[in-house]
């Protein structure tokens, strides 16, 4: 948030990456829904198939996508429910 302030302070746009299919990009939509600055938002969630995303899903919920967009889920903390047998699983190596 202390970027976003900058750049918002200095009338600069900003762009955020993220490569994570997960709860990363959960945390990313929050911070593109708040960020004026952050015109550029960068995703990669919406591919057809993804390795980690589909083999390892963390999230109970998928992230939703309406019409070529990311929404930004409205629940508690960062609106998602994760897999914590799915963490465990990914973890021990099982």
């Amino acid at each position: 948030m202390k970027i976003a302030e900058l750049a918002e302070a200095s009338n600069r746009p900003m762009t955020c990456y993220n490569t994570d299919t997960a709860l990363m990009t959960v945390a990313h939509l929050h911070l593109w829904a708040v960020c004026q600055s952050c015109i550029y938002p960068q995703e990669y969630y919406g591919e057809d198939s993804h390795p980690i995303r589909d083999q390892t899903p963390v999230l109970k919920t998928p992230i939703k996508m309406v019409t070529g967009h990311i929404v930004v889920p409205a629940g508690p903390g960062l609106g998602v429910e994760v897999d914590e047998e799915m963490i465990r699983q990914i973890v021990s190596g099982d």
